[in-house]
């Protein structure tokens, strides 16, 4: 279900990065998607918006467990949607692991501006 939404909006599974985590490869295809993540089982997997560069990163109850963060996320409307968000320390703990695991400079970005507000 969650494979197709994504895919709905433009959204593909990310099968390859390089060595600075830039995204080199996709799977285009719904149903491959999502036969990879049945077969592998992976603890991650995140999908990409080639046109708008939108990256979304799934965990999946690792390292932190999902039921837990979702009893302390808030919801929030923006425009007429509404995004149920991971709390404000949630959020700087996942961060903080994707910054230990990836080294991405915006990631310490976002650990910075997390720390601000």
């Amino acid at each position: 279900m969650l494979v197709q939404i994504f895919f709905h909006h433009g959204l593909e599974l990310v099968s390859k990065v390089n060595k600075q985590r830039e995204v080199t490869r996709t799977i285009d295809n719904k149903k491959i998607a999502y036969s990879r993540l049945q077969l592998n089982k992976p603890d991650s997997a995140y999908f990409y918006n080639h046109k708008t560069g939108l990256r979304i990163d799934l965990l999946f109850n690792f390292p932190l467990i999902a039921i837990e963060v979702a009893k302390k996320a808030q919801k929030k409307k923006i425009r007429s949607h509404t995004f149920t968000i991971a709390s404000k320390n949630d959020l700087i703990r996942l961060k903080e692991i994707a910054f230990q695991n990836r080294k991405l400079a915006s990631d310490a970005q976002d650990l910075e501006f997390l720390n601000r507000i």
